[in-house]
């Protein structure tokens, strides 16, 4: 359904496109293509393996965040929790 929203030119259908896209590849043993999967190991937020190819150019196209954005995410949860 994310990919027939996204294709007949539902804004937002992209996201859930990349998201739901992102949560399939991991549930099949795979990285993610676009980063949007976060996951708390050991007390400490982490963002699931994922493609470095992917380009932040891509990302925005789906409306995800940046890589840097994403990472910068991740280290911000994490002091908080401290």
């Amino acid at each position: 359904m994310a990919a027939a929203s996204y294709h007949l030119g539902e804004q937002w259908g992209k996201n859930l496109y990349a998201v739901t896209l992102d949560r399939f590849l991991l549930a099949i043993g795979q990285p993610q293509y676009f980063g949007t999967q976060f996951e708390k190991r050991k007390g400490k937020w982490e963002l699931f393996p994922y493609h470095k190819k992917t380009t932040d150019k891509e990302r925005k196209q789906y409306f995800v965040d940046s890589l840097e954005k994403s990472l910068a995410s991740v280290k911000e949860w994490n002091q908080k929790e401290r």
